[in-house]
Parts: C-alpha cells; sequence; structure tokens
C-alpha cells in the first residue's frame, strides 16, 4: 500500500471518513508490514542456516532500539504478547549447555 494513502488516512478528518474503516484499513497495513517482517527474518535465518552461521538474535536484530530510544520494560513487557511472556518466563539458562530450558524440565548437572 503507498506511504502517500496512509499519510492520507491519516490526515483526514473523523467526519469524512468513518472511523471503523479507517482503523481496519490501518490495521490491514500493519498485518501486512509484520508479514513482510516475518518473510525477512525467515529469510534471514536461513541464509545463516545455509552458510554455517549463527542464527540472529531475536532482540538483538531490532532496529528500533538504535532508532529510538525506549526503556527495557517496552521490549520485555509491552512488545511481547501475553502468550509468549508466559513462555519465555518459564525458560532458564544452563551454564552448563549454554542454553535455555524449561525450568520444569532442566538438567540436574
Amino acid at each position: 500500500m503507498p506511504i502517500e494513502l496512509v499519510k492520507w488516512l491519516l490526515e483526514q478528518p473523523l467526519e469524512s471518513f468513518p472511523d471503523a474503516l479507517r482503523t481496519a484499513i490501518l490495521e490491514w497495513v500493519m498485518i501486512v508490514l509484520l508479514f513482510v517482517d516475518g518473510l525477512l527474518a525467515f529469510f534471514s535465518n536461513e541464509f545463516a542456516r545455509l552458510f554455517g552461521l549463527r542464527t540472529p538474535c531475536l532482540l538483538c536484530t531490532r532496529i528500533d532500539h538504535v532508532l529510538v530510544y525506549r526503556t527495557a520494560s517496552f521490549y520485555y513487557n509491552d512488545s511481547i504478547c501475553d502468550i509468549h511472556k508466559r513462555d519465555v518466563s518459564s525458560l532458564g539458562y544452563c551454564s552448563v549447555h549454554q542454553k535455555l530450558s524449561d525450568i520444569r524440565s532442566m538438567c540436574q548437572v
């Protein structure tokens, strides 16, 4: 979707364009952007795997922490959904194997 259309949608007064339709269009733009971001992440991971490189870290590869300052709370609380917060919160780091593991079934070395 061209950026001019998005700018036009944002600049229109609420009376001239139904709010629900504007929100729906902007949500679809967000879905498309997230899909493109997911494809880029997938191809980056496949590229790394294909050439024997380390897989890029999910948190280190975010460019927004370079462009805009945000607190750590934003990255670890606000930008992770509740389902994934539960998954991540049950992980612990095993210093012997240098891997994340579910703390309920972590090795007892």
